[in-house]
Order: structure tokens, then sequence, then C-alpha cells
């Protein structure tokens, strides 16, 4: 071999190294790079396991209070129920100072034939401002309320200082009268 092909191939020979020495180290700088970015994953994924744990106790705690809602829903209900048990409603009531008391006893003592006074109401008053509204009236007394709502309708046929019809309803609760309507 001459002088100038043994150069040839060592020129050759070095320049291979040089690729061989480059690509070294980029296979180094690939492999740390991969494992940083290994670790960059792993500590993301943790956080996410973390995230994932808390968001399904925060949908549990969710559910909870969504039951407890619900009953505590249910408890107004029957305590609304309750509170309007002993009550009813006269519409078309001529309304005068005392709130229409005098007019719901003198229909519930002429009309309905009902020995009752004034002891014998709890509250009663107007639900809206004018002279022929609805006056609710609560009774001490179930007897006196069930005797009323039985005898209804005795006022068929009755009419106040207006010349509208009166009636007696009941008291519901607000979602009780929603589903009526």
């Amino acid at each position: 071999m001459s002088q100038r092909g043994m150069i040839n191939n060592a020129e050759n020979l070095l320049t291979e190294l040089h690729t061989i020495e480059e690509s070294q180290m980029t296979l180094q700088f690939l492999k740390s790079t991969i494992t940083n970015l290994t670790e960059i994953v792993k500590e993301q994924q943790a956080m996410i396991d973390h995230q994932a744990g808390r968001i399904q106790g925060f949908e549990a705690l969710m559910q909870d209070s969504k039951n407890e809602v619900y009953a505590l829903s249910k408890r107004v209900l029957d305590l609304e129920r309750y509170s309007r048990k002993l009550c009813l409603i006269f519409d078309s009531v001529d309304v005068s100072n005392d709130g229409g008391l005098s007019s719901a006893l003198h229909i519930m003592q002429s009309a309905l034939k009902m020995h009752i006074g004034p002891q014998d109401i709890a509250a009663c008053h107007p639900l809206t401002n004018g002279e022929c509204v609805p006056v609710i009236v609560k009774f001490i007394y179930h007897y006196h309320r069930d005797l009323a709502w039985d005898r209804k309708s005795s006022l068929r046929f009755q009419m106040n200082s207006h010349q509208r019809p009166i009636y007696i309803r009941e008291c519901l609760a607000p979602i009780d009268r929603d589903i009526q309507a």
C-alpha cells in the first residue's frame, strides 16, 4: 500500500472515530434526556393519582351532601304539612277590621251550623289585601277543623257581599299546591 493510501485510510478511520464519538455523545445525551423525562412523567403520574383520589373523595362528599339535602327537604315538607294540618282557607270572605275573624265565625256558625267561638280559633288573617279575599283560619281543635271541612258542601249557594261564592279549601304545603295545580 502506498503512503497516500495509508493516509486516506487513517483519515477515514479518524472520521469514523469522530462519528462514533459523536454518536456516543448523542446516545449519552439521549439517555440522560430520556431518564429526565421518565422522572418527570413519574412525578406527574403521582400528582394525577393524588388528584384522582381527591376527586373521588369530593364526589363521595357531594353525594352525601345531596342525600342530606334530600332528607332535609323531606323533613321541611313534613313540617310544612304538619303546621298546616289545623288550617283551612275560606275563599271570598268579607274582611273587616278584625282580619276576617268575625266573617269566618259567622260563616261557620250560620252556614256550617257549627258551635264555635273566637276562643276555638288559634289564628285568622287574610292572605291578600282587599275587601273580599281568602282568609286562612287555624283551628285549635282537630274536631272543629274536620267538621268545617266535612260541611263545606253547605256553602254551595252561599255568596259574599260582592255576590261571589264562598268556599273552603285545604291549606296545602307549596309542593302539594304545585302537584294539585
